[in-house]
């Protein structure tokens, strides 16, 4: 403290104790207790102030982690699914590149099959024109038979008569 501030407080002290009466040792003391309490005072509002701002940022703190605690396991879970959909994407494109293939199988299989019904119809016109001439050569050799046959059974009656007219003539003779 300055010359001029402990001049300043002593004229204060004197003018309190003149117009209230009371002794300059008094003041003093008061002042000093006065001074002492709000010094203390002071020194509890920034304690406490101090105390609440501990208490804030430890609160902050804990919630700062949680939080990147939370952010952690959702990176993770992102991770996973990333993974999982990478996977998925894999299995798509898989299925698909399969069912490409199926495709083109069932492609040629229908054609094989288109060319195999043009096979079996050509085959059935084949095999109706070997029956139809089958059955022309049939027809022909059965007409052919048929007069061989009549001509055999004519010339069987015939001998069937002529061995009755030859068994008669001898039986007759006889």
């Amino acid at each position: 403290m300055t010359y001029k501030q402990n001049r300043q407080l002593n004229n204060l002290i004197d003018k309190i104790s003149t117009e209230t009466g009371v002794e300059k040792s008094v003041i003093v003391h008061f002042l000093l207790v006065d001074l002492n309490r709000i010094y203390t005072d002071k020194i509890f509002i920034h304690a406490a102030k101090l105390k609440s701002t501990e208490h804030d940022f430890f609160d902050l703190s804990q919630k700062e982690k949680q939080l990147l605690q939370k952010i952690e396991k959702r990176d993770k879970e992102i991770s996973e699914s990333q993974k999982i959909i990478n996977e998925l994407n894999s299995r798509i494109e898989t299925t698909q590149l399969k069912y490409t293939e199926i495709q083109e199988a069932l492609k040629e299989l229908r054609n094989k099959y288109n060319d195999l019904n043009l096979n079996l119809s050509t085959l059935e016109k084949e095999k109706k024109q070997v029956e139809f001439n089958v059955m022309m050569k049939s027809h022909s050799i059965k007409e052919k038979y048929d007069v061989h046959f009549k001509t055999i059974g004519w010339i069987l009656t015939g001998f069937t008569i002529l061995g009755i007219i030859i068994a008669i003539i001898l039986i007759l003779k006889k």
